[in-house]
């Protein structure tokens, strides 16, 4: 018996290892299959618009805390730094 590991090919042509990817590839299926049955995009979408009309009641609440809710640039500073959080370039 060498010492040397087995090559890539070698190892794809396992039938132990190919029998348990297929078997993986299957599990995997019926797992998405039953987290769409149940509803996990939906639902995670309503999470996604919670958080969103949180965040919103939150800022609302401290612009208007801090009596800056008639400042003429807001908007723009806001839309700036939403920006910048979701990953954009700043302006």
């Amino acid at each position: 018996m060498s010492g040397r590991g087995k090559t890539e090919t070698e190892l794809v042509e396992e039938p132990w290892l190919l029998q348990n990817y297929r078997t993986e590839r299957r599990l995997l299926v019926e797992v998405c299959r039953a987290a769409i049955a149940a509803g996990y995009a939906e639902r995670e979408v309503r999470i996604a618009e919670q958080e969103a009309a949180l965040f919103v009641t939150a800022l609302r609440g401290i612009v208007e805390d801090l009596g800056v809710a008639d400042h003429p640039q807001l908007g723009k500073i806001v839309r700036r730094h939403l920006t910048i959080i979701g990953g954009g370039a700043e302006a």
